[in-house]
């Protein structure tokens, strides 16, 4: 009759997968910053899109653009969600939540008029205001 000996453990193995896990946390720590910077600017040009094509409804319902010369983004979605011509607020890429559910919030993308209604300007500063991140302006239509 044989006896059926344990295998002794192997210590190095445990060694090995704690060594991975750190691998991946210190890649993944690595990483977060440019990640979260690359989320922030994705979140950034769809909101600019959004209000893009609201300003773009806008001027259909109403014929013209908003004439204010300059107008921070905030009052920018409540205009046009007045107007029916966004069905709801973008995100804020700044903070992450809906224009207009806090007043105060941060608020760096700037519309401003186009002479003679022909056009608009939106940009898009970095938090400090220092630096334009993104700017967007009307898709001319070729005839």
């Amino acid at each position: 009759m044989r006896t059926s000996q344990a295998r002794p453990r192997r210590p190095g193995a445990i060694v090995r997968a704690i060594a991975a896990v750190l691998l991946i946390g210190g890649s993944l720590a690595i990483l977060w910053e440019p990640l979260s910077d690359a989320k922030r600017r994705l979140l950034l040009n769809d909101t600019l899109e959004l209000l893009a094509d609201g300003l773009r409804r806008h001027r259909e319902l109403t014929g013209e653009y908003p004439p204010d010369p300059l107008l921070p983004a905030s009052e920018l979605v409540w205009m046009m969600t007045t107007s029916g011509a966004l069905r709801k607020p973008p995100i804020n890429p700044y903070t992450g939540q809906p224009y207009g559910a806090d007043p105060f919030d941060l608020d760096q993308i700037w519309y401003s008029a186009g002479e003679e209604q022909e056009g608009w300007t939106l940009e898009a500063l970095s938090e400090d205001g220092e630096e334009v991140l993104a700017t967007k302006r009307p898709r001319v239509e070729v005839d």
